[in-house]
């Protein structure tokens, strides 16, 4: 009830915070004629980050309703790369002074869209289960934590670059600026540091709450694989039942990220529209390619995971999705050989020989 009170409040807290954003930005008539790090706020970067967000919401929100394996341990392990390696990208560039004001403001709002994302994960037992993942979610998170007061603070000091956009300006909680000159109704960034604080409380306390539950959840699931009825006893007395009954997601904490996070996005999505901004690269650079892969290998594996819950006798793996994928296109490829070598040579096709290549072909892969 208390999480669902919190998401009640942050949703009204959003609304007034971001209202009239529009009125506001018609007000700030500076042109920006500069270009987008692909590498750290590209279509192609994006567009993972939306996706990544989306399944976790999604799994979460259906993990309500059954007390399956939701694959959401692998998506969380693609956002994590994704975040580290945005954190780096940032690092990088403002140690070698290339950072521009535009790349320091939206990269800000999108770490911090993933970061309260990895949030999300906390709120489902398949993650507390895995401790390895717990260890490697609260640093993660705490390294994107200390990096975004730096990027804020130093764009409104004006210690990035320019490059063709003299005076930025970005609604984030607060109007946040490198111009000389102030909005009428500009706070300084007063509201966007209660909004971090608040931001560190979150992490704090389910920071907190993950590492006194981890060990608790892990041997539980560790009984429920073994049907180890006894040694589930300590869970069952805490949560009110066992391991393998209890619903995937524990929690309606999730709404309350959701929120922040899809916020967060939505200010780096609304400042590139207002500014016209576009990628200094196409969305198959290098960098672009890498957060595509990683995104679209672990939702796949999450989306094939999801899809088993609902079919009880689906007994395969995912590699032997790859391997039955792999032996059809194998197939048809050499069918296609056959057919065409065939039809080239005699005018007509050997149907035999048609019958023992499709009886063979499955010894190439198993």
């Amino acid at each position: 009830m208390a999480a669902l009170l919190s998401a009640a409040l942050g949703t009204i807290l959003v609304s007034i915070a971001f209202s009239n954003i529009g009125k506001r930005y018609r007000g700030t008539d500076e042109d920006c004629n500069t270009d987008l790090d692909s590498d750290i706020s590209g279509d192609g970067v994006r567009a993972s980050i939306w996706v990544q967000i989306a399944v976790l919401i999604f799994i979460s929100v259906v993990g309500m309703f059954h007390n399956c394996d939701t694959g959401v341990k692998e998506v969380t392990g693609g956002l994590i790369l994704t975040h580290v390696s945005l954190v780096i990208a940032l690092i990088v560039q403002m140690r070698r002074g290339t950072l521009t004001s535009v790349d320091a403001a939206i990269g800000a709002a999108i770490l911090d869209a993933q970061n309260i994302a990895l949030q999300i994960p906390l709120s489902t037992k398949e993650t507390l289960a895995a401790r390895w993942q717990v260890l490697l979610l609260i640093p993660t998170q705490v390294l994107g934590m200390v990096v975004l007061p730096i990027l804020v603070t130093g764009l409104e000091r004006g210690d990035f670059l320019s490059e063709g956009c003299d005076c930025l300006y970005v609604f984030w909680w607060s109007w946040i600026s490198d111009c000389s000159k102030n909005h009428s109704d500009d706070d300084g960034l007063a509201s966007f540091f209660v909004y971090y604080s608040l931001r560190w409380v979150m992490v704090w306390r389910l920071s907190c709450q993950a590492l006194s539950e981890t060990g608790r959840y892990h041997r539980a699931e560790k009984s429920a694989s073994l049907d180890e009825i006894s040694d589930d006893e300590e869970f069952i007395r805490l949560t009110g039942g066992p391991y393998s009954m209890s619903a995937a997601t524990i929690s309606y904490s999730y709404l309350n990220h959701a929120l922040y996070s899809l916020t967060s996005m939505a200010v780096a999505e609304g400042t590139i529209q207002k500014y016209k901004l576009r990628a200094s690269s196409s969305v198959y650079s290098v960098g672009q390619i890498i957060a595509i892969v990683i995104a679209g290998s672990t939702v796949l594996r999450a989306l094939w995971e999801f899809i088993g819950t609902f079919n009880e006798a689906n007994t395969k793996g995912f590699p032997d999705l790859v391997f039955t994928w792999l032996r059809g296109l194998h197939g048809w490829i050499m069918s296609s050989r056959l057919f065409a070598q065939s039809n080239c040579a005699t005018g007509y096709v050997d149907n035999s020989s048609l019958a023992f290549f499709h009886t063979h072909d499955t010894d190439l892969f198993g």
